[in-house]
């Protein structure tokens, strides 16, 4: 965690808890474009919830079932890594029944539109400390 601060909750499969719908999400043979596939319903128990302010290093199992969201207030700004892909496909839950897709887009990063990434924090950033 760079600035702000996230909060966590983890999950794991249960007899009671919170009623989702569970999706597979598998890469597609066209970098950034993943399939979308509803798989069924599913029941997920919280087991952990946290709270991450910055200076927090985390890291977690890729079969981990998480939620991340942005704590209240403030610029948050984190720098994620990731590993090797363990396995082909990502495992999705939601709350609420998504509208059914063939594909979703998840672009990946040049190292340019990185570079103007790092450079719209650093503009937001700025402004932040100076108000």
């Amino acid at each position: 965690m760079l600035d702000g601060a996230l909060e966590m909750q983890a999950f794991e499969r249960a007899d009671d808890g919170l009623p989702v719908q569970e999706y597979e999400s598998v890469w597609s043979g066209e970098v950034g474009i993943s399939t979308f596939r509803h798989v069924g319903d599913a029941v997920l128990g919280c087991t952990l919830t946290s709270r991450m302010p910055a200076g927090t290093v985390y890291c977690m199992s890729a079969r981990a079932l998480h939620r991340i969201t942005v704590a209240r207030g403030g610029l948050t700004t984190t720098l994620f890594l990731q590993g090797p892909a363990m396995r082909p496909w990502t495992a999705i839950f939601s709350d609420h029944t998504t509208r059914r897709r063939p594909a979703i887009a998840r672009p990946t990063m040049t190292p340019q539109s990185f570079g103007e990434r790092v450079a719209a924090y650093l503009e937001t950033l700025e402004a932040s400390l100076a108000a």
